[in-house]
């Protein structure tokens, strides 16, 4: 008999809060950023787009996801890439560098789970899948 060291659930629960940590260290991070920044210029019209979607509209999905995994990690993941469309047209360019996708990085691994659960759930109650 086969003894496997990791069952598929155990994948999934260690994906599971290891994004869950990780989106609690990010938006920790983050908050850290928000609230030392002592700036005393005004933010602009222009600029409220690109923060609506990062930081809060990232932040926003992260905590949906510790509910409903899938649905939240598409809301911060489309959050990204919507805020990378606001960049390229905003400012006619894309921001350098990975740091905003590797703070959105707890949204992908959300993700995977979500979909994990879907699909191992689908195939479990599937009234045509013949259960061993």
């Amino acid at each position: 008999m086969h003894s496997h060291v990791f069952s598929y659930e155990s994948w999934v629960k260690t994906i599971r809060w290891l994004a869950r940590g990780s989106s609690l260290a990010v938006i920790a991070v983050l908050a850290l950023f928000i609230i030392g920044e002592n700036n005393s210029v005004p933010i602009r019209v222009r600029d409220l787009a690109g923060l609506a979607l990062f930081p809060v509209g990232v932040v926003l999905g992260m905590l949906v996801s510790w509910k409903h995994e899938l649905e939240g990690s598409l809301i911060s993941i489309g959050s990204l890439i919507g805020f990378y469309f606001a960049c390229a047209l905003i400012a006619g360019s894309l921001p350098d560098g990975w740091a905003f996708v590797v703070f959105t990085s707890p949204a992908f691994l959300f993700l995977v789970t979500g979909v994990m659960d879907k699909f191992h759930h689908s195939h479990i109650h599937h009234p045509y899948v013949r259960r061993v």
